[in-house]
């Protein structure tokens, strides 16, 4: 049978294995706690009415009463403690190798989240629709894709969409895969989590032509280049605005950052929508620190005039000050 104990090593509470009496032997001790309390409720047996008969029947009573709620409050004991048990043991192995966990029902509210999700995000709650909110705002995610969450949630479906976690004070970012899975039962609720996404091999970049003179012309100019897909993601950026913003080289692009991680979120949208834009914008670097930069972008069209994404120079104001 299951029982509580605290693990000294982490002094977190766990689960152990308990050895119960055989069940012959409780009753005994029941039936000989009754006799007990009975020749100690008198000097005599006679004290109940001279009737030894009459002891004996009580004393049957009180130890079957006593019987029945003992066996009644360990079974529901151990219904408890074996549900409780369940739980930890799925919610324990869901959270393998992942940074994060969620339960949540369809309609978006979150019934459980591990300890990963609340030390990562501060989670005011361990359940309600807040902390669904939580994630997808803290998490850089597009509105399509956020959309797409709720919408798979819905439906009893399955998702993967890109996830950046970047911690208060901007010494910790991450780069991650939200993946959202239905349970078969019980049904109408879905498992969220946060997947490492680091080892994936990196997207092809404008700099990879195989010719190295043209790469390290491009990786040294003086100005930072970036390129942007429709949907708000970098696809490709040059050393130069790498170490601007902090970064190694290749890192923004590798995991295909939004554009919003780096670049304010109300500006972000201006620059999807704007086919061309020039002035100033303040960029976000690496360790939570600000960058004012100069920002000339332009759309990239197909043969039909659509737009197939945006191509961006960015410049210290400083140094264009001075080279005029």
């Amino acid at each position: 049978m299951l029982g509580r104990a605290t693990d000294k090593a982490s002094e977190q509470p766990d689960f152990v294995i308990r050895r119960r009496l055989p069940p012959i032997f409780v009753l005994s001790l029941i039936f000989i706690g009754c006799f007990a309390i009975l020749l100690l409720a008198g000097s005599r047996i006679e004290s109940f009415g001279g009737a030894p008969a009459f002891a004996a029947v009580l004393a049957v009573v009180l130890g079957g009463l006593g019987w029945f709620t003992i066996s009644f409050t360990q079974r529901n004991r151990d219904i408890v403690l074996a549900t409780e048990f369940q739980n930890a043991l799925f919610a324990g192995a869901a959270g393998i190798n992942t940074r994060f966990c969620l339960i949540s029902h369809a309609d978006g509210g979150v019934t459980y989240s591990n300890p990963g999700f609340q030390k990562m995000f501060d989670a005011p709650a361990r359940s309600g629709h807040i902390l669904l909110d939580l994630l997808l705002d803290h998490g850089h995610v597009t509105k399509d894709d956020a959309t797409l969450v709720r919408a798979t949630l819905a439906e009893g479906k399955s998702c993967r969409v890109p996830f950046y976690y970047t911690s208060k004070d901007g010494g910790t970012r991450e780069s991650l895969w939200l993946t959202v899975d239905p349970l078969p039962r019980p049904s109408g609720y879905a498992l969220i989590r946060g997947l490492n996404r680091e080892q994936e091999a990196a997207p092809a970049k404008v700099g990879d032509s195989g010719n190295p003179v043209l790469e390290n012309l491009i990786n040294t100019l003086p100005f930072g280049l970036y390129t942007l897909s429709n949907d708000g993601r970098i696809s490709f950026t040059n050393e130069t605005l790498d170490l601007l913003l902090g970064y190694g080289h290749g890192d923004i692009a590798r995991v295909q950052m939004p554009l919003s991680v780096i670049v304010e979120g109300r500006m972000a949208d201006r620059l999807l929508k704007d086919p061309s834009f020039s002035g100033e914008v303040t960029f976000r670097k690496r360790d939570g620190g600000t960058l004012a930069l100069m920002l000339s972008q332009q759309a990239m069209r197909g043969p039909a005039g659509e737009i197939l994404g945006f191509k961006g120079i960015t410049q210290d104001p400083s140094t264009q000050k001075k080279s005029v």
